[in-house]
């Protein structure tokens, strides 16, 4: 749906904010203001395909539960 350019250049930006306090404070919004149940889904898989390139350690699946439940979903239904 979208090209990878853009999608590289939203991951690099993504990456970026998380580094921050206020990034991550941002990004927990954005991610708050997702709505439809499809959309919630497409979000925590690309986020668990991210953190999956090699492993997913101890930070990153804290990170994943996080966003999972600010999206109201079950985590283990997606591992």
């Amino acid at each position: 749906a979208f090209p990878e350019h853009q999608i590289s250049a939203r991951l690099e930006r993504d990456f970026g904010k998380a580094k921050t306090r206020p990034g991550r404070l941002e990004l927990r919004r954005e991610i708050s203001e997702i709505k439809d149940h499809d959309s919630k889904e497409m979000a925590l898989m690309t986020a668990l395909e991210v953190a999956d390139q090699g492993g997913i350690s101890d930070e990153e699946m804290k990170v994943l539960r996080e966003c999972a439940g600010i999206l109201g979903l079950d985590l283990n239904k997606y591992l």
